[in-house]
């Protein structure tokens, strides 16, 4: 089940498609295999020829310092779940945004 945070990244995803479609072509230079994605041990997998693979974001996850995991953290702290929805999608859209740029 997705929290509010991915649901909102998700959202803001999939609003920016149509835009992105205007300026990309398909490219059948390279043949990828099929894969089909998974939840295994808690982290997103995919199945590519028999094999369980992490995903780019398991690995990232799993690779990060311990700075970084702490700086999180304290981010964390500082956002305020009780603060109303409204504020919280601006916060997320300006941290995507300066994340995009």
């Amino acid at each position: 089940m997705l929290n509010e945070v991915d649901s909102l990244k998700i959202n803001f995803f999939f609003s920016t498609i149509p835009s992105i479609r205007n300026h990309m072509q398909w490219n059948n230079k390279y043949s990828y295999p099929k894969s089909t994605r998974s939840i295994f041990q808690g982290s997103r997998h995919y199945s590519v020829n028999q094999e369980n693979l992490p995903s780019v974001t398991t690995i990232l996850k799993a690779t990060e310092s311990e700075e970084k995991k702490a700086k999180l953290e304290e981010w964390k702290k500082r956002v305020d779940i009780n603060k109303p929805k409204l504020f919280q999608e601006k916060q997320l859209l300006e941290v995507v945004q300066c994340t995009i740029i």
